[in-house]
């Protein structure tokens, strides 16, 4: 059994398992924390808003799209930008005036800002 009190092991540096575990926990919670406000997001996000998020997603990607994802997408993004739901609508505006069926139909009226950047940020989404 090693000496406790040798030179090259200074009790700083001497974890014991109490030590470890309380580490282990207090890590495990922050991690936990962190997950907190996109649990929240995908809770409030409705599946109203998880429709027009779907709309326009279709509008702007021309493949298929899983509902699913595009809830939890939807929810994440909105999380992150409070003005999404706001801005889905601007964009919805703009393509139903258009009679759009694809993003070719009017991603050409959509204007420099946010709303373009909201619509590039959808596309961006879908192709990761």
């Amino acid at each position: 059994m090693p000496d406790q009190h040798r030179d090259d092991c200074p009790t700083a540096f001497n974890l014991t398992r109490r030590d470890v575990l309380v580490g282990g926990f207090l890590i495990g919670g922050i991690a936990a924390l962190a997950t907190l406000p996109a649990v929240a997001a995908l809770t409030s996000w409705s599946d109203e808003s998880a429709a027009r998020f779907m709309e326009i997603s279709s509008l702007l990607v021309p493949h298929h799209l899983n509902e699913e994802v595009g809830k939890r997408m939807g929810a994440a993004m909105s999380a992150l930008n409070p003005s999404l739901l706001q801005q889905i609508d601007g964009l919805l505006s703009i393509a139903r005036q258009k009679n759009a069926r694809t993003v070719e139909d009017f991603f050409a009226d959509v204007p420099a800002g946010p709303l373009k950047e909201t619509a590039l940020s959808i596309i961006s989404a879908w192709a990761s």
